[in-house]
């Protein structure tokens, strides 16, 4: 039976259409995803933050930097909930297998994705979707997209599908050399004239 597992962040308009999907797909959740998620589909949850995350700058200290409710909503669930730790606050909290996964692969992990996507990748699983998931604004792409991209090349080469809505902007680029923008490259503008010679 193909194993079909479907992440989901917080970022839309796809984020939503996670409510939609067939039930033999397994919805692995994050962090304030509750918001929109409906009841009773998420099989999975990840708070991959410690609970000091973020405080300095305003969010409420031990609450994994999210408002009041995320906490109260972490100790409603009855699925696996994966931290760095179990958090005796968290009954369904699990620890992560930090271990296991990064004696197979390499120690990479800028955000809560890519550990999710390692574990399936560990559990094994034929097919990865992702919804809500898109690193398109400057600071995430500078810090978390190139990690996200990483682990997918990395699922790819293990045979694994990857499924995303058209409108995400990851694993996607112009062909370098075949488009009209990727033609000009700066070094035909050089001259004799302008290139130092160092001896």
């Amino acid at each position: 039976m193909t194993r079909r597992v479907c992440l989901v962040g917080a970022a839309g308009p796809s984020n939503r259409w996670a409510n939609d999907l067939e039930p033999d797909v397994e919805i692995w959740a994050m962090n304030m995803t509750h918001r929109f998620l409906q009841p009773g589909k998420a099989s999975r949850w990840f708070q991959m933050h410690h609970r000091i995350h973020n405080s300095q700058n305003g969010h409420p200290p031990g609450h994994f930097g999210r408002p009041l409710d995320h906490d109260e909503f972490l100790r409603s669930l009855e699925i696996p909930i994966y931290m760095q730790e179990v958090d005796p606050l968290i009954p369904a909290s699990v620890r992560y297998p930090i271990e296991q996964v990064t004696s197979r692969w390499r120690a990479y992990f800028t955000s809560t994705v890519p550990y999710m996507i390692a574990l399936a990748l560990h559990e094994g699983v034929d097919e990865l979707g992702l919804l809500g998931i898109y690193l398109s604004s400057t600071t995430e792409r500078q810090a978390h997209r190139a990690c996200v991209e990483y682990w997918l090349g990395v699922a790819e080469g293990m045979g694994v599908k990857i499924v995303m809505p058209d409108d995400n902007p990851m694993l996607q680029s112009p062909l370098y050399g075949y488009t009209v923008e990727d033609r000009y490259d700066p070094a035909d503008g050089l001259t004799l004239k302008s290139v130092e010679v160092v001896r």
